[in-house]
């Protein structure tokens, strides 16, 4: 830490330096002392007021207060001298009720000086009964009825307003405070008032924002120092603005502009307001197009009511599509907020119903031609599939073993007696087989069998194989067959089919 910048609370001349050292600063002395030096600094009681904090220097300093009872409050080492207009116009300066006062660095105490203000026009308890700021008068009945209170002012010039005209008019910023200036707001036409005192303009227009209204917001477009800035609407979209903010308190207008881009397609235009009776405001709507030929802006909403507003615009009328350049307009003016707005472009195709229910039909018809086609498909399909499945069961039984066998019909005892079987089908683990015979029916005492009916059958039964009848089973070579004839195994029928 650098020691030599530290400085003495002693040694400090100004208010401001010495509250931000840490020190007090005496109003009625006008010096700086240690915190723990009030006593000793001022032994006498001389420092009535102080203080440590640098926002209230300027209370302590007398010729920085601009109005008399500001004077008078500030402490006894303050008095107002008053210039003699009558309109309140004065100084606040050091003394007492001795008449104004000067330091003397030599005796370090203050000293009354008349040349700074006549006795007469000086004032520490009470101030004049008129105080206009010097810019009225209060009249002479008034000033004889009240005059152990302040006036109140007849009539205030210089742009100002108030019981004693202490403030600037609506429209104006400024300090009219003891003969102050007021100054016209700066806002580029976009606002009817500013702050009163700093005159940062209140834009009244939607999306124009700055100092002075010179610049539009974010998703608007235009220039607010030669117009005014539009909210670009897209076509097709509903668009909602809640102004209920306290950024929307002084909002009156909001601007829109849209271009619809389809050729040969009308547009409908719908605008909602919602808000505060009698204070949903009015509209214009203005076209440029250039199927006006010369005159090419056109309005056809001027000051309508703001409540529900619908519109359509023919395409016969109207050029639309990109390189028409047809543009609308939308002014809403002379609202209050909270307000809500709901505002839309369309352009839908109106429904022709005749090519409609054309249409439908054709495509009906369409529809049922192609799914006749499919089930026709699908029928040629399943023909298919069946034909194959044939092929290949046709297949599987001509691939299957057989055998030709003669039978003979005609009467035989010995058969009979002792019928040989046509095939013989073991079974895996060659003890029994499946026996088939042929059998002759029954014809119910007639020669022939009734007619519908089939005379012969195939009869299958299960029957046990002995080892005997296994080794006939089995086929000798080609040679031996011939000359051995084959034995008719003997079977125990276990069933019958």
């Amino acid at each position: 830490m650098d020691v030599s910048a530290c400085k003495p609370c002693s040694l400090i001349s100004t208010c401001s330096e010495c509250t931000k050292n840490g020190c007090f600063w005496c109003g009625t002395t006008q010096d700086c002392f240690d915190q723990n030096a009030l006593v000793l600094s001022h032994s006498y009681g001389q420092c009535i007021q102080w203080t440590g904090n640098s926002e209230e220097c300027s209370l302590l300093d007398c010729p920085s207060i601009l109005t008399c009872d500001g004077c008078l409050l500030a402490g006894p080492n303050c008095g107002w001298c008053d210039d003699g207009s009558g309109t309140g116009l004065g100084h606040c300066m050091y003394g007492s009720t001795n008449g104004p006062a000067v330091w003397n660095e030599e005796r370090n105490a203050y000293e009354v000086d008349f040349g700074l203000c006549p006795l007469a026009s000086w004032y520490v308890t009470s101030c004049p009964a008129c105080q206009c700021n010097g810019h009225g008068f209060c009249s002479n009945e008034t000033a004889e009825e009240e005059s152990t209170e302040l006036l109140k002012c007849l009539s205030c010039a210089n742009r100002t307003t108030g019981a004693h005209c202490e403030r600037c008019i609506e429209g104006y910023y400024g300090n009219a405070l003891n003969g102050g200036v007021c100054t016209a707001c700066e806002c580029n036409g976009q606002a009817t008032h500013c702050d009163p005192f700093h005159g940062q303009c209140y834009c009244n227009t939607k999306g124009v924002s700055g100092y002075n209204c010179d610049k539009c917001e974010q998703k608007y477009i235009g220039d607010p120092r030669n117009q005014t800035c539009f909210y670009e609407l897209t076509v097709d979209f509903v668009f909602t603005f809640n102004l209920n903010g306290e950024d929307d308190a002084h909002i009156t207008r909001i601007n829109f502009v849209t271009r619809p881009p389809k050729e040969n397609t009308d547009v409908s235009f719908k605008l909602t307001c919602t808000g505060l009776l009698n204070s949903q405001g009015k509209v214009n709507l203005t076209v440029f197009s250039g199927a006006f030929g010369n005159n090419r802006l056109r309005r056809f909403l001027i000051g309508s009511a703001c409540h529900e507003v619908e519109r359509r615009f023919s395409a016969e009328e109207f050029l639309f599509g990109t390189d028409a350049n047809t543009t609308f307009f939308v002014f809403l003016y002379d609202f209050k907020t909270p307000m809500i707005i709901q505002i839309s472009f369309a352009q839908t195709p109106s429904v022709d119903w005749m090519k409609f229910f054309i249409t439908f039909a054709l495509c009906f018809f369409i529809l049922l031609v192609v799914a006749f086609a499919l089930w026709k498909i699908k029928q040629r399909f399943d023909l298919y599939r069946r034909r194959q499945r044939l092929f290949v069961e046709m297949a599987q039984m001509a691939s299957r073993p057989f055998g030709v066998v003669q039978l003979q019909l005609t009467p035989d005892a010995s058969q009979f007696r002792n019928p040989r079987p046509i095939a013989i089908e073991p079974c895996n683990d060659y003890r029994a087989a499946v026996v088939t015979f042929a059998v002759r029916l029954p014809t119910g005492g007639q020669k022939f069998v009734p007619d519908g009916q089939t005379g012969l059958a195939v009869a299958s039964a299960l029957c046990t194989v002995t080892p005997a009848q296994l080794a006939q089973l089995q086929t000798p070579p080609l040679v031996v067959q011939r000359k051995r004839k084959l034995k008719r195994p003997s079977c125990l029928f276990l069933s019958s089919s």
